[in-house]
This record gives C-alpha cells, sequence and structure tokens, in this order.
C-alpha cells in the first residue's frame, strides 16, 4: 500500500479484506459439508433402497405362506363339516340286534342306507 492513503482507510481495506478472506473460506466449509452431506444421504439410501427390497421379499414370502395357510384351512374346516354331517347322518340310523342272532335296522333319515354290514 502506499503513504498517501490514510491510516482509517488502510484499516478499512484491511478489514474488508479480512471480511472478504473470511467469508470465502466458510463457503467453502460449507461446501464441503453439503457435499459430505449429499455423500452419506446418497449411502443411507441405498441401504435404505436395499432394507426395502428385502422386506418386500419378506412380505412376498409371508403372503405365499399365509395363502396356504387360508388353503389349509379351508379344507379343514371342509373335512370338519362333512365329518359333522356324516355324524349326523349316522345318527339317524338305529341298529340292534335279537338274542336268537337277527336284527333290525330303522333309518330315521332322508338319506338312505347302502352298504349296510352287521358284525
Amino acid at each position: 500500500m502506499s503513504r498517501n492513503v490514510a491510516p482509517d482507510v488502510m484499516l478499512l481495506l484491511m478489514s474488508l479484506i479480512f471480511a472478504t478472506q473470511l467469508t470465502a473460506l466458510a463457503t467453502t466449509g460449507l461446501a464441503v459439508f453439503a457435499v459430505v452431506t449429499a455423500v452419506l444421504a446418497l449411502l443411507a439410501w441405498r441401504k435404505q433402497s436395499t432394507e426395502v427390497a428385502i422386506a418386500q421379499a419378506e412380505l412376498t414370502e409371508q403372503r405365499k405362506v399365509s395363502e396356504l395357510q387360508v388353503q389349509e384351512l379351508t379344507d379343514s374346516l371342509t373335512e370338519r363339516h362333512e365329518a359333522v354331517a356324516r355324524r349326523q347322518w349316522a345318527s339317524t340310523v338305529v341298529a340292534w340286534r335279537t338274542i336268537s342272532g337277527g336284527g333290525t335296522v330303522h333309518n330315521t333319515g332322508t338319506r338312505p342306507v347302502r352298504d349296510l354290514t352287521v358284525r
């Protein structure tokens, strides 16, 4: 700087240069932190995407298992209903033996009795 410049102006110029340099340094720091944040966000997004894909695969597998369970329960209920119907139908047929060894069968139901064996 030249000697013709007043000390107050010199102090002001030095203060302005310092402020400019400090602002540039702070901006650079913020830019670096922004890049680091973006990289970390990208890594987190990739990890989350992987976890979501795994969760979707597990959900698909669970749906398949649930569908099989529903089918098994439906089959089981159908078998139970058929067994109850057979028992109800069987309760309408009454059979007894006489002392002489003969026997009588009486059907109080509406369905016919077929293939009856008396032992």
